[in-house]
């Protein structure tokens, strides 16, 4: 037998640099930052600031949620902080957070006096969070507005409800599956069903509650309806010391962002702050810190691209995003495997030597 001669492979074909793959996310990256960078600017303001006192009054140990409100204690701590305000200029508006009043005042004479006296005391119109009684045995949580002289001048009845919090979905079969689940709900709240700004001194003041800020779509039907700046009133004494309160706020950045609207944003236990429409936050409270912040707010007509467009622009992106990856990754998925190199032809010498072997 002849013995095996290894053979001559092709020299392997150069790599070929292939720019669209390579180019591809840098270019994305670009485009996303010159975007940011284009973007418009807030509408310009459209009046003199409103002067706004946000009274944080939460009490940590024990002092949490109870159907939604808080405790006696909680609501007699912010009467007695709104009070010291006295002998003060009067602001245009003084707020204290969702549930800061911990039963209905419409219904409970008492709380509806100390509301009233906390209103003389300051000279001010009072926006306060409240939790109230409802049709059949329910209850609702508002945000309810008190003229200087202690008179409901406006209300906001929320929207959108805490499931397992405020109410409990499928409520006769979690019931019986789950009765856990009513230890903390005894009673489903109601949900309102009218989104419109409050006029607080002339000034149209877009009201939302809670994670009410988590929904792009509430702060956008506020700025169309003509909301000059944007207020979140909430208590987020349920979420304890963790990461929650942080995240609500990013959520209230994002949506001063969107509508060119500064956002204060009031908590009965914290964080409470001031959010300028390009997304910064000051005047930050801590959790359960006593606190009084002052603000001075400009308010803004005219609608920013996001207001005017919504989710157009979400899904914009999204479509930009898709194409990006499939122009990246198409050509990297069209490439086969180079078939194996087919040996050359033996040369002479290689016959002779074959031919000397046998």
């Amino acid at each position: 037998l002849a013995p095996s001669l290894p053979a001559r492979a092709r020299p392997a074909a150069p790599v070929r640099w292939r720019p669209v793959p390579t180019l591809a996310w840098p270019a994305l990256a670009l485009a996303l930052l010159l975007v940011g960078l284009l973007a418009p600017g807030a509408p310009p303001p459209s009046g003199r600031p409103l002067r706004i006192v946000v009274v944080q009054a939460g009490l940590a140990g024990g002092h949490g949620l109870d159907r939604g409100a808080t405790t006696e204690a909680v609501f007699d701590n912010f009467v007695r902080r709104t009070e010291a305000l006295a002998g003060e200029q009067p602001p245009d508006l003084v707020v204290w957070g969702e549930g800061s009043v911990d039963d209905d005042p419409l219904v409970n004479p008492d709380r509806l006096a100390r509301i009233r006296q906390a209103a003389l005391a300051v000279g001010a119109p009072l926006l306060v969070g409240a939790t109230t009684d409802a049709p059949g045995g329910h209850f609702a949580t508002e945000a309810l507005e008190f003229t200087p002289n202690g008179q409901l001048a406006g209300r906001y009845q929320k929207r959108r409800l805490v499931p397992f919090g405020e109410y409990v979905p499928w409520a006769s079969l979690m019931g019986r599956l789950l009765p856990v689940t009513r230890e903390g709900v005894p009673a489903d709240k109601l949900p309102g069903h009218t989104l419109e700004p409050m006029v607080v001194d002339g000034v149209r003041v877009g009201t939302i509650i809670c994670w009410e800020s988590a929904y792009p779509e509430d702060a956008r039907t506020l700025a169309r309806e003509g909301a000059q700046l944007l207020l979140v009133s909430t208590n987020n004494a349920s979420f304890g010391e963790g990461p929650a309160s942080e995240q609500h706020l990013a959520s209230s950045q994002l949506r001063a962002v969107e509508e060119g609207r500064t956002l204060v944003q009031a908590a009965v236990s914290g964080i409470s702050a001031v959010i300028a429409p390009d997304g910064t936050a000051s005047q930050r409270t801590g959790l359960y810190q006593q606190a009084i912040v002052r603000l001075s707010v400009v308010p803004r007509d005219g609608l920013t691209l996001y207001a005017r467009a919504g989710r157009l622009i979400e899904a914009a992106m999204i479509a930009v995003a898709v194409a990006t990856a499939m122009v990246a990754l198409l050509p990297w998925s069209r490439r086969r495997p180079a078939p194996a190199p087919a040996p050359c032809p033996a040369s002479s010498q290689e016959h002779a030597a074959i031919r000397g072997s046998q």
